[in-house]
């Protein structure tokens, strides 16, 4: 009797040991995941796909303005502009630089998007939601910290046909 409690309690020990081991390893990954992630090159990837047209950022690194992406459309005078940025940064002030006339904004975080001003609280319960149900094994996003911000010119057309939501979509 003594010696099948002892089995018993070992068997539960090693199983203990190898459901931590592996969820080590899958926290381990997916933190991997996150920090190895590069959003611009998704940014750049749905640009392409999209068949929109790039033109060059007339500011180089390092300069915050950098990290704007120029689109040029079709019968507008006015660059259309794409920005990524930390969900806890303020990229207003850098497109209030960029932009050359009035702009429309519009800001888009995972499966959400909203027009006009930069929404923290939104952006941040988005994330906290994302990242907890990611560590559960149930999130279709990447809980990156990067939201993007998109300024199109008051004179021009949004591009419409860009799927933003597939920067953050989880590859399966």
């Amino acid at each position: 009797m003594n010696t099948s409690k002892i089995a018993l309690h070992g068997f539960f020990l090693l199983a203990l040991i190898v459901s931590l081991t592996i969820r080590y390893q899958q926290i381990t990954e997916h933190d991997r995941t996150i920090r190895n992630y590069d959003a611009k090159s998704a940014i750049l990837e749905v640009i392409q796909f999209a068949g929109i047209r790039r033109v060059d950022n007339p500011v180089l690194p390092p300069k915050m303005l950098s990290e704007i992406i120029y689109l040029k459309q079709p019968g507008c005078q006015y660059p259309y502009l794409v920005m990524p940025f930390n969900i806890l940064g303020n990229p207003m002030v850098v497109l209030d630089k960029a932009e050359k006339t009035e702009h429309s904004r519009q800001f888009f975080y995972f499966g959400e998007s909203w027009s006009d001003s930069q929404d923290r609280t939104k952006t941040l319960l988005l994330w906290v939601k994302n990242s907890v149900l990611s560590n559960l094994g149930g999130a279709p996003y990447i809980p990156i910290k990067t939201a993007l911000v998109t300024s199109t010119p008051i004179e021009c057309a949004k591009i419409s046909h860009l799927d933003w939501e597939i920067i953050w979509k989880k590859r399966r």
